[in-house]
């Protein structure tokens, strides 16, 4: 049997509530267990594979990065777009690795 492997990001929302995004995919969940969002997304990929014999590039050493991405948010009125006197630091989260075909 062949094992593939995906990274998950998980964000709890509330204390009763996490969601969980399939990295690579466009599949996300909302849940209160976690281990119900990862049974939930190894099935969706079962049956993703059983339609299409495809499945997305698994990501074995898979890493998480964190970067602060300033920018300087814009308002738009009649006559134009005109920029905000300050910058905002936003935090961004990255998935990034090496997949089992060597794309980065």
């Amino acid at each position: 049997m062949e094992f593939y492997r995906y990274p998950l990001l998980c964000w709890q929302l509330t204390k009763e509530t996490v969601c969980a995004r399939l990295v690579g995919t466009e599949y996300e969940l909302v849940s209160a267990q976690l281990h119900k969002l990862q049974a939930h997304l190894a099935e969706h990929l079962q049956r993703e594979f059983a339609q299409y014999a495809t499945l997305p590039d698994s990501m074995p050493d898979a890493r998480l990065k964190k970067v602060n991405v300033n920018i300087r948010p814009a308002y738009q009125e009649e006559n134009g777009i005109f920029p905000a006197g300050q910058t905002l630091s936003i935090p961004v989260a990255a998935v990034y690795g090496i997949t089992e075909y060597n794309y980065s």
